[in-house]
C-alpha cells in the first residue's frame, strides 16, 4: 500500500499520466454539483443620468408606447411652463427696476429737503442744528452711494466666481489679503 500525499501542486494521475488538480475529484461528483462548481457569474452595472426640463427621449418613447400622444403632451406642458417662468422673471425684473428707481427718486427728494432745512436753520441763526442736519444729509447720501457701489461690485465678483466654477467665492472687503484656512 502506498501513501498518497496531498499538496497544492498539480499531481499526475497514475492511470493517464496527465496533470490532475486537487479539485478534480469534486467535479466528477453528482452533475448538479459539477454544474454549480463550473457556473460562472457575471454582474454588470450600467448607470446613466439625464438632466433637463424634459425626460430622456427613451423615456418619452416609453410614455408614448403606454399612452399614445403622451410624449407630445409632456413636451407641450414643458413649453408652457418655460413660457410662464420667462414671463414671471420678466415681471420680477420690471418690478425690481421700478422699485429701485422709486427709491432713488425718494432718496434724492429727502436729501434735498434736509439740505434746504439745514440751510434754512443756519439762515435763522441756528448754526449748530442747521449744520448738523445739512451734514447728516450729505453724509447719508455719500454713504448710500459708496455702499451701493461696493455691494454691486461684491455681487459682480461673486457671480464671476460662480461662473468660474468656484463653490464658495470669498470676496474680501478689506485691502488686506484674505487669510487662507489650512
Amino acid at each position: 500500500m502506498t501513501k498518497q500525499r496531498r499538496s497544492n501542486r498539480v499531481q499526475e494521475n497514475p492511470g493517464s499520466r496527465q496533470p490532475v488538480s486537487p479539485v478534480t475529484p469534486a467535479i466528477f461528483g453528482p452533475p448538479e454539483e459539477a454544474r454549480r462548481l463550473l457556473q460562472i457569474t457575471q454582474q454588470q452595472q450600467i448607470s446613466a443620468s439625464f438632466s433637463g426640463p424634459l425626460p430622456h427621449p427613451d423615456i418619452l418613447r416609453a410614455y408614448n408606447d403606454v399612452v399614445p400622444g403622451l410624449a407630445e403632451r409632456i413636451v407641450h406642458q414643458a413649453e408652457i411652463q418655460t413660457q410662464h417662468r420667462i414671463a414671471m422673471e420678466s415681471t420680477v425684473i420690471s418690478s425690481d427696476t421700478t422699485q429701485s428707481r422709486r427709491g432713488l427718486y425718494l432718496g434724492f427728494v429727502l436729501c434735498i429737503l434736509f439740505l434746504i432745512n439745514g440751510v434754512g436753520l443756519v439762515y435763522l441763526n441756528h448754526d449748530w442744528a442747521g449744520a448738523t442736519i445739512a451734514t447728516g444729509a450729505v453724509v447719508g447720501l455719500a454713504t448710500a452711494f459708496i455702499y451701493g457701489t461696493a455691494s454691486r461690485k461684491t455681487e459682480r465678483l461673486r457671480k464671476a466666481a460662480i461662473m468660474a466654477g468656484k463653490d464658495e467665492p470669498s470676496v474680501s472687503r478689506s485691502l488686506a489679503p484674505p487669510i487662507e484656512k489650512p
